[in-house]
């Protein structure tokens, strides 16, 4: 997918990826899911990924980082959360909550959060599932 400024998802179903893209600008999930298994398709390392409240962005990666901030905002489709990250992925970019957010940690995640999580007096819930739990 070749994308020349910012990439809108919207609707109520999920769009998936797993391959890499050229996009240059930002994600805005203004509703449904995104779900990507590559890295590549988050764009450039420093645009960020906008999730609206009742949107989800789920990552589904193996030992990757995603260097993006994230701006995150609700608790995602169906209540699953605003982040549903799966697998060994690790977070480096700033992470800013723009309302009450809800990450969810799903199945054999053992990830984590390396840079700064900032909120101007909104909740962060963590949540986790399954045999290894730690986001």
């Amino acid at each position: 997918m070749t994308v020349p400024s910012d990439l809108v998802i919207g609707g109520t179903g999920m769009l998936s990826s797993s391959g890499a893209n050229t996009f240059t600008g930002r994600v805005y999930v203004d509703a449904g899911t995104l779900s990507f298994n590559d890295l590549a398709f988050a764009g450039t390392a420093n645009a960020p990924i906008i999730v609206a409240a009742g949107a989800k962005l789920g990552t589904w990666c193996w030992e990757k980082t995603v260097t993006n901030p994230l701006w995150l905002n609700g608790t995602g489709v169906g209540g699953s959360g605003a982040l549903e990250a799966g697998g060994n992925i690790h977070f480096t970019g700033n992470v800013t909550l723009t309302g009450n957010t809800k990450i969810k940690g799903n199945y054999y995640n053992s990830g984590s959060f390396a840079g700064p999580i900032t909120s101007t007096g909104y909740d962060l819930e963590l949540n986790a599932s399954g045999p290894n739990q730690p986001l």
